[in-house]
C-alpha cells in the first residue's frame, strides 16, 4: 500500500524532530514527517526546552496545526491529502536580553520560515523550511526597538496592527549589510502612520550604508504639510513587494536648491527596486524658489538608480511655484532609470518661470532603458517662457533606449512640448544638454493618429516625439511609433523617424 508523505525540513542551529507515520486505510492520504535541524540560519542558541514551534500546513485539505511545546516529546502524526502545501514554523521563546522589556513582551516570536511543496499521491515530498530571525510589532516603540535590534543577516519584522509612529532612523552602522523586511500581516494591509515630519523610514547614511529594507503588504502613510519624503534611502536599499504602499504624504518647501520627493528620495548611489506595489497620493508643492527639484512619487539622485518590475506610481502631483530653473516631475525622476514592467500612470507636474523643465511621467537624466510596462494618462503643463516638457518623458540628458513597452495618453501643454517624449538637446546659457532617444524594434509611442484614449498630445509641436532645445523645435514626430518603428534622435529626418 502506498502512503504520500511530507518530509520538513527547517533550518535551525537546534535540532527537532518530528516523525509521522501513516495511518492504516487511507490509500489516498499522505503523512506529513516534519523534521528541524542543518545549516545555521538563526542566531537561536536557547535549548530547545526554552523554544516552542507552532506549525501550520495549508493545502487542499484545508489547515492544520501542529504545536510541538516546549520540552515536549516531540513526537506527533498528520494526515494529508496530495497536493499542493504551504508550511509555516513559527518559533516563540523568551525575549532577547536587548529587547527592551518595557515595549516587548517576555515570551515573543523569535523565528519565522515557510515553504510550498507539492505532494505526489503515493510518493514522499521533502521541503526545506528556512527560518529567519523575527519579531512581532503592534506599537511604535516596538517598531523602533525591532529596527535598532535587527542583528541576523536577514530579518522578519511582523506588523499586526496599525501605527502611528514618528520619524525613524535606520542608521546603525551594525546594519549594514543586513537586509530587513517588513510585512505586515492580514488584509487589509496594516499602516505605519508618520506622527509628525520628517521621513517616516531614513535608511542609512554615511556612516551605515548597503542596508536593505523590503516592504511587503504595508502600507506607509504621510503627513499634510511634511518638509520630507516619505522614505528616504541614503547609500543603502530599498525593495517594494506585493501589497506594499507608499501614500498620503504631502509636502510643501520654501527656500532654494531643494531636491525633494513626496514619496521616496534615493540618494548616493542608493538603489531602489519596485516589484510590486504602489506609489500614489503624494504630493510637493514648490514656493518661490530656484533651483530646485520637485518629485511627487520617486526620485533617484547622485549616482543612485531606479529599477521598475512591477506595481504603479500614480496619481500623485507636483506644483512649482514661479521661479527659475524650476524642475517638476510628477512620476519618476533618476539618473539612471530601467523599466522591466509596471505602470506610470496620471501623475501630473506643473511649473511656470522662466527655465522649467516638466515632466508628467518619467524625468531622466543619464540613462535609461525601457524594456516593457506602460507610461500613460500623466500630464505636464509649462506655463513659462523657455524649458522642455514632456507628458510621458523628458530626456534632459543622457540616453534614452526603448525596445518595448507602451507610451500613450499623456498631455503636454508647452509652445515647445512633447506628447509623449520630449528629447532637451543643445545649448543654452553656456550648458550643454545631451538628450537622445533611441527606439528600437518593439514598443509604441502614439501620436496623433492612434484612437483618442491611446493618443499622446501637445499643444505645441509633436504629439508623440519632440526635439530641441530650450529655445527651440529642431524635430517632431507627429503620428505613431509603433513597434515596427525605429527612432534615433542623433539622425535627421525621416532616417531618423522624424516627419
Amino acid at each position: 500500500m502506498k502512503k504520500t508523505y511530507i518530509a520538513l525540513y527547517a533550518v535551525l542551529l537546534i535540532s527537532v524532530s518530528c516523525e509521522m507515520k501513516p495511518a492504516d486505510g487511507f490509500e489516498s492520504r499522505g503523512i506529513i514527517q516534519i523534521g528541524m535541524g542543518g545549516r545555521y540560519a538563526v542566531d537561536i542558541t536557547e535549548a530547545l526546552a526554552r523554544l516552542r514551534y507552532e506549525i501550520t500546513l495549508s493545502g487542499p485539505g484545508g489547515v492544520q496545526t501542529v504545536n510541538l511545546p516546549a520540552g515536549s516529546s516531540l513526537r506527533c502524526a498528520v494526515e494529508v491529502v496530495p497536493g499542493s502545501w504551504t508550511v509555516s514554523i513559527k518559533a516563540r521563546g523568551p525575549r532577547p536580553a536587548a529587547y527592551n522589556g518595557a515595549y516587548f513582551p517576555a515570551d515573543m516570536l523569535r523565528a519565522y520560515g515557510t515553504a510550498g511543496v507539492q505532494v505526489p499521491a503515493g510518493q514522499t515530498a521533502k521541503a526545506e523550511v528556512l527560518l529567519y530571525t523575527a519579531t512581532e510589532v503592534s506599537t511604535a516603540g516596538q517598531l523602533a526597538g525591532a529596527l535598532a535590534n535587527a542583528g541576523a543577516a536577514e530579518e522578519l519584522i511582523f506588523v499586526t496592527g496599525n501605527i502611528s509612529s514618528p520619524a525613524i532612523a535606520v542608521t546603525n552602522p551594525a546594519l549594514s549589510g543586513k537586509h530587513i523586511r517588513i510585512r505586515g500581516q492580514g488584509t487589509p494591509a496594516p499602516e505605519i502612520r508618520l506622527s509628525g515630519t520628517g521621513s517616516l523610514f531614513t535608511v542609512g547614511n554615511s556612516s551605515a550604508p548597503n542596508i536593505t529594507v523590503s516592504l511587503e503588504n504595508i502600507t506607509l502613510r504621510g503627513a499634510a504639510g511634511n518638509d520630507s519624503a516619505l522614505v528616504y534611502v541614503d547609500g543603502s536599499h530599498l525593495v517594494m513587494n506585493r501589497g506594499a504602499a507608499v501614500t498620503g504624504n504631502d509636502v510643501i518647501t520654501s527656500g532654494a536648491r531643494v531636491d525633494v520627493a513626496g514619496g521616496v528620495l534615493i540618494d548616493n548611489a542608493g538603489t531602489f527596486i519596485m516589484n510590486a506595489g504602489e506609489i500614489s497620493y503624494n504630493t510637493v508643492t514648490t514656493h518661490n524658489i530656484h533651483d530646485n527639484n520637485g518629485v511627487g512619487g520617486v526620485c533617484g539622485m547622485n549616482g543612485s538608480s531606479i529599477t521598475l518590475n512591477g506595481g504603479e506610481i500614480r496619481d500623485n502631483r507636483v506644483t512649482g511655484a514661479p521661479g527659475y530653473n524650476i524642475g517638476a516631475t510628477g512620476g519618476v525622476a533618476s539618473e539612471f532609470f530601467i523599466m522591466n514592467n509596471g505602470k506610470i500612470i496620471n501623475n501630473t507636474a506643473t511649473a511656470s518661470g522662466p527655465q522649467c523643465h516638466v515632466a508628467g511621467g518619467l524625468n531622466m537624466g543619464m540613462g535609461s532603458e525601457m524594456h516593457g510596462g506602460l507610461i500613460g494618462g500623466n500630464s505636464a503643463t509649462n506655463t513659462g517662457s523657455l524649458g522642455g516638457t514632456g507628458g510621458g518623458v523628458l530626456v534632459a540628458g543622457g540616453n534614452f533606449l526603448m525596445d518595448g513597452g507602451e507610451i500613450s495618453a499623456n498631455t503636454a501643454t508647452h509652445a515647445r512640448a512633447g506628447g509623449g517624449i520630449r528629447i532637451i538637446n543643445g545649448v543654452y546659457l553656456g550648458v550643454t544638454w545631451t538628450g537622445i532617444l533611441q527606439k528600437h524594434a518593439g514598443g509604441t509611442i502614439y501620436g496623433a493618429d492612434a484612437p483618442a484614449a491611446l493618443r499622446n498630445t501637445a499643444n505645441g509641436s509633436g504629439n508623440a516625439v519632440t526635439l530641441g532645445d530650450w529655445t527651440s523645435v529642431a524635430a517632431t514626430r507627429t503620428n505613431t511609433a509603433g513597434p515596427a518603428d525605429a527612432m534615433d534622435s542623433t539622425v535627421g529626418g525621416p532616417p531618423g523617424g522624424w516627419d
